[in-house]
């Protein structure tokens, strides 16, 4: 018997270079799990007889069934799994959340495929919702969705952040780990995982999508928890490389000093890096835990740069400077670990001047630091931030429909959709964002494949030459980044 199918929609040709552990379908059967609740997931990146197996599950009258969406192509994937269902079943219950239906639930429940969508945080609610639907209760009750009734769409009260305390740890037994991959820091056959110890974020940059999803909140385990499920994935799946895939880690830098501390005390033999690191917080930290840092197996540190210039660090309430960053810069360049430092192009308002403080900070911050490299990324309207207001403002007309959300393209929107950008700019965008994934070989540890890796080591002078030079057009690079560009975004960044 199954109670509860998940399913973990394809994300589009960017599965072909790296297919990671589906987290969103495992963490919302955890609860699910402990309340008995028989829960399978289906991966349809993994799974290509897909179909077969929703059909087989269907036979096991299964009380829902939920779907993930992340804008861009992934909708277009849930939308298929979504009508395949109601062609088979039509009665049985579609529930859609993820990032996109929670920052457009109005637009996602319109869909005739879809039946209900749960707004924010599906932990809890998911829960309620399948009890509410097995002992055919009334969903007004269940707090944080919107749903369809005698035609009428309902919205019932918003439901609080969850406390990560509470909740149990992943059921990592619902899927087969040997089909996933992940980024190791030493050694490549070394087996690698994801772990989650935070959700959100307290600061307030209008660009992202936390904004909305997450009210600027930020929420963790405790360090104590989090060292716990960190020791299970050692031990229990002889793990030696860590990715800790967060909004903020160092949200509480006290909470990220226990664990760095407990990892030390602990004697734990592992490697880790993590995403999502102001260069404030760095900052903060003095060289003693630095160097703690080191102690404790820290390979790798993503940094949210964003831009080289203040006008528009400011209009995007960035709270840091070009100086500050520079300034902590220097500090960290004496410690051993790689710094990845992300900057986005294509701002509302973006100038060629500002486009190039972008580029001479990025080249500053890795001649200052030999341990890092840059990443250029296209800037990306999401609903319900105040740059996407100003977006639509500058001229972006935004998609209607699910639809047309599913050819949104994040990486090179811009090309498709009229906004502010000229051809200029979109082309020195993607070129630039090409070029930054091959200058510098701090990343090359990323290549798991020797033709890759001798490619990367052929083209690495030349990308570092053009970019050195401001040199972005080339016509040769228009044919590869599209080749290429499953491969540069997911496995290079």
């Amino acid at each position: 018997m199954v109670d509860v199918i998940l399913v973990q929609p394809k994300i589009g040709i960017y599965d072909i270079a790296n297919t990671r552990l589906p987290l969103g379908p495992l963490t919302l059967a955890a609860p699910l799990k402990k309340e008995g609740y028989n829960v399978k997931i289906i991966d349809q990146r993994t799974h290509q007889d897909w179909r077969k197996k929703i059909l087989n599950e269907l036979k096991k009258d299964p009380i829902l069934i939920g779907i993930t969406s992340m804008t861009g192509a992934q909708i277009g994937y849930s939308l298929e799994i979504s009508r395949f269902i109601k062609s088979v079943d039509k009665e049985l219950k579609i529930v859609w959340g993820g990032v996109h239906a929670s920052l457009l639930p109005y637009q996602t429940i319109k869909n005739p495929c879809i039946d209900i969508v749960v707004v924010g945080e599906g932990d809890v609610t998911l829960v309620e919702l399948v009890k509410a639907i097995e002992k055919k209760k009334n969903l007004k009750n269940v707090k944080g969705i919107i749903f369809k009734e005698d035609k009428k769409v309902i919205t019932t009260s918003p439901r609080d952040f969850v406390d990560l305390n509470k909740l149990p740890d992943l059921p990592y037994e619902l899927v087969e780990l040997k089909r996933y991959s992940e980024l190791s820091f030493d050694n490549i056959k070394d087996r690698s995982m994801p772990l989650v110890t935070s959700r959100g974020c307290p600061f307030r940059c209008n660009f992202c999508y936390n904004a909305r999803f997450n009210q600027f909140k930020w929420r963790a385990l405790s360090a104590e928890k989090s060292i716990e499920r960190l020791k299970r994935l050692i031990d229990e799946f002889k793990i030696k490389n860590v990715y800790f895939p967060e909004d903020n880690i160092c949200a509480d830098l006290k909470r990220f000093k226990n664990m760095v501390n407990m990892i030390i005390k602990e004697k734990m033999d592992i490697s880790w890096g993590t995403q999502g690191v102001r260069m404030d917080s760095l900052g903060r930290m003095d060289e003693s835990f630095l160097s703690n840092l080191i102690r404790s197996g820290c390979k790798n540190v993503d940094i949210g740069i964003e831009s080289g210039s203040d006008r528009i660090l400011k209009l995007m309430d960035k709270g840091e400077t070009v100086k500050q960053m520079l300034d902590i810069n220097r500090k960290i360049s004496r410690f051993p670990f790689i710094v990845k430092y992300n900057f986005i192009l294509g701002f509302p308002t973006e100038t060629k001047e500002d486009f190039k403080k972008s580029v001479d900070m990025a080249l500053q911050l890795i001649k200052e630091n030999k341990k890092g490299y840059i990443l250029f990324h296209t800037y990306t309207p999401f609903p319900g931030t105040k740059m996407y207001d100003l977006s639509l403002e500058c001229g972006f007309k935004s998609p209607q429909t699910l639809e047309e959300w599913a050819k949104f393209d994040y990486i090179d929107w811009a090309s498709n959709y009229p906004s502010w950008h000229t051809k200029e700019k979109i082309k020195m965008m993607n070129n630039l964002s090409f070029l930054s994934r091959l200058i510098n070989k701090n990343m090359r540890y990323k290549l798991t494949n020797r033709f890759t890796r001798m490619l990367f080591d052929i083209y690495n002078p030349i990308a570092r030459f053009r970019f050195d030079n401001n040199f972005y057009f080339m016509f040769i690079e228009k044919g590869i980044f599209k080749i290429t560009k499953p491969f540069l975004i997911d496995r290079l960044g």
